[in-house]
């Protein structure tokens, strides 16, 4: 970091097991709100940046009574909106989300016998269940496979390198992962792009943008490239820790909200000195 950081603009915070703990009574700290409402009256904007569908975040907001929605979302790790203009919903911020399509569409077509490899190898040699999406196309509408959801952290990571094998024939092919969880994507559309993109949009370079998340498929945009201000919150994976110090950031003492609150009263006032980037853990 240098002496004189630029102030932030961008806020993007992960939402499962960063903002909100699953299973306890009090999933966020009731200090998240004020938090928010100060940033907002200095004119930072903040993003919710996640690996949920559009509904599914929308239904997590209600579920856990979260108090305060963000003024943008990132949703499937790839797709981001923006308010609908009669204030009810979302729609497509910019002409990203339509090139994510025919870049998925295109990539899903070419990786096609690959994908039956996959579907083979983890309904043979796994109890993992394949998850299935559906894509529109000009001859209609085709079931494909998504993803994989593992029993275990092992079993994904007999999964996950059957995947890595064939990612380096195919270098347009990825996935993203979250504990047993995982979703095939095109390498060019992840977390961090799509945040550099609503970045773009709004005029806010990585030098004014914040991250923080938790667990894999929030590194991304932890690793200092398309945001210059990193954090996790203490229940983070080790990876993610590693990353974040790796790029001169935050690992908070607190988990969860409590360290996400940490974390941006390090970055933006109120909290410890700054000449501490990655030694709070």
């Amino acid at each position: 970091m240098s002496d004189a950081p630029s102030p932030v603009l961008l806020v993007s915070t992960d939402f499962d097991g960063t903002l909100v703990e699953h299973g306890v009574p009090t999933p966020f700290s009731p200090l998240l709100v004020e938090t928010f409402s100060t940033l907002r009256e200095r004119g930072v904007r903040w993003v919710i940046n996640t690996g949920r569908s559009l509904s599914s975040l929308e239904e997590g907001l209600d579920a856990f009574a979260f108090p305060i929605h963000p003024d943008y979302v990132i949703t499937t790790e790839r797709e981001v909106f923006r308010p609908a203009p009669n204030g009810h919903g979302w729609v497509d911020f910019g002409d990203w989300n339509a090139r994510c399509a025919r870049a998925h569409d295109a990539l899903f077509a070419s990786v096609a016998p690959m994908l039956r490899e996959v579907v083979a190898f983890v309904e043979r040699d796994t109890r993992a269940d394949i998850v299935y999406g559906r894509r529109t196309h000009g001859h209609g509408i085709t079931r494909e496979p998504a993803g994989v959801v593992a029993r275990n952290d092992a079993e994904m990571d007999r999964i996950v390198a059957l995947l890595d094998g064939f990612r380096a024939r195919m270098p347009q092919f990825s996935y993203q992962r979250n504990s047993i969880y995982l979703s095939f994507c095109h390498v060019d559309y992840d977390k961090g792009t799509t945040l550099a993109e609503l970045g773009r949009l709004l005029g806010v370079g990585p030098e004014s943008t914040f991250a923080v998340g938790d667990h894999q498929n929030d590194l991304p945009m932890l690793d200092g490239v398309h945001a210059r201000h990193v954090a996790c919150p203490a229940n983070s994976i080790e990876r993610v820790k590693a990353a974040v110090r790796a790029a001169g950031g935050y690992v908070a003492r607190d988990p969860y909200s409590a360290g996400v609150i940490e974390a941006l009263r390090f970055y933006c006032g109120g909290g410890a000195s700054r000449s501490e980037p990655g030694a709070r853990d």
